[in-house]
């Protein structure tokens, strides 16, 4: 899937590769992906904290 992700009024695109499993309580949609947190203006470079940010996605859909 593709998508825009705006964080402080910086915008672009990214992938988000996600699966998709049937649940009791419906479609779980489960995606991870990265982001380098200093091309949102997210903090300052740091040598004790990473650039890049894991987020991770889980939905359920009814």
């Amino acid at each position: 899937m593709y998508a825009n992700l705006t964080i402080k009024n910086v915008t672009q695109a990214i992938a988000i590769p996600f699966t998709v499993t049937n649940t009791v309580a419906g479609f779980l949609f489960s995606g991870s992906f990265s982001i380098d947190r200093l091309q949102y203006h997210v903090g300052e470079s740091s040598a004790t904290m990473s650039d890049e940010v894991n987020i991770e996605l889980n939905v359920i859909a009814k």
